[in-house]
């Protein structure tokens, strides 16, 4: 399958994707596994399929993806909540009803399934909070957003959980934007930052298909998502990353009409470690790295907050105001 991608000059695009760090690609000297995919820039070989992802050809990897026995806790602790332990180089996840997981050293994923054979929804938390600990080992910023293309750049839209991220997304894309990631924005350290593509599929709600004109009785329902189901978006879906061209931030409040303003530095990266994806995962050795990373991306990129009430639909509103401040920093920048 051929997907379509905005062209990217070759003279500005990096050859290698910082998520793949300092680790090399690993080679394949076992058995072969059945299952070779790509999501945020890495090569996965998995024994179970991952629904949604490209594939890749077999060979070379990046990350591991197997069935095994997985410790009860990760050694040394250094943070911990009750589903989770973890340090530096690995984490120790509990999912309840579905699985426990190991990611070691931004190479691996082990999986312990609480029903053994089931794939579904194992792929769902190795593609989420599994592969986000793999980057954030990496020493990746990660955060909680949906990507868009606009103009040749990338859009992030970021959200507490039922903000409307993907929503707005899906809407932009509607008006002729292409998807580059739905939930977690990968960050390429750069100057300015570029973010590398997740995979061609996106969690939409009911009430968000309808807006698409989707039917959700074709999809299927994903597990533990509030009623979302998975979208396949392979015809909008760039395959290559973009410079990162603005940062939107989605807040609810009790205002009834809703408002955008450009953030200044310090509330931005107060914005950016609040959105951070699973900014749990980010050990105490490693927040300052993480923080200076979010500093660098507000030196760079204008961040704005979209204000919109509890109540009612303001999507038009979001999907308008985000298009019109792009166009605003684009002739800014003629």
């Amino acid at each position: 399958m051929v997907y379509r991608s905005c062209r990217i000059d070759s003279a500005i695009a990096p050859a290698a994707w910082p998520c793949k760090g300092n680790l090399a690609p690993s080679q394949d000297f076992g058995p072969p596994l059945p299952h070779f995919c790509r999501a945020y820039g890495l090569t996965l070989r998995s024994d179970i399929p991952l629904d949604g992802t490209l594939a890749a050809p077999a060979g070379a990897f990046d990350v591991d993806v197997v069935e095994g026995p997985v410790p009860a806790r990760a050694d040394p602790v250094e943070a911990e909540t009750l589903r989770w332990t973890g340090n530096a180089r690995e984490l120790v996840l509990h999912i309840p009803r579905v699985g426990r997981f190991h990611v070691t050293d931004g190479r691996r994923i082990t999986y312990a399934p609480v029903t053994p054979g089931a794939a579904d929804p194992l792929g769902l938390y190795v593609l989420g909070s599994a592969l986000g600990a793999v980057l954030h080992q990496r020493g990746q910023q990660l955060l909680h957003a949906s990507c868009v293309e606009l103009g040749g750049k990338a859009v992030a839209i970021c959200g507490r959980r039922g903000a409307g991220k993907s929503t707005t997304a899906a809407m932009l894309c509607r008006q002729g934007a292409r998807l580059l990631t739905d939930d977690v924005a990968v960050f390429a350290r750069l100057d300015p930052p570029w973010i590398v593509p997740g995979y061609p599929q996106a969690k939409l709600t009911g009430e968000a298909l309808a807006r698409i004109d989707r039917d959700p009785a074709q999809l299927r329902p994903l597990h533990g998502e509030r009623g979302k189901f998975a979208v396949p978006r392979a015809e909008i879906f760039v395959d290559q990353p973009l410079p990162l061209h603005a940062v939107m931030v989605i807040e609810r409040s009790d205002r009834a009409t809703p408002v955008m303003a450009r953030m200044k530095p310090a509330p931005a990266i107060q914005a950016l470690l609040r959105h951070t994806y699973r900014p749990h995962f980010v050990m105490p050795s490693q927040a300052q790295r993480d923080f200076a990373g979010w500093g660098k991306v507000v030196e760079q990129v204008p961040m704005f907050e979209l204000r919109r009430p509890r109540q009612g639909d303001s999507t038009a509103f979001v999907v308008s105001a985000i298009q019109q401040a792009i166009a605003t920093i684009a002739e800014s920048q003629a």
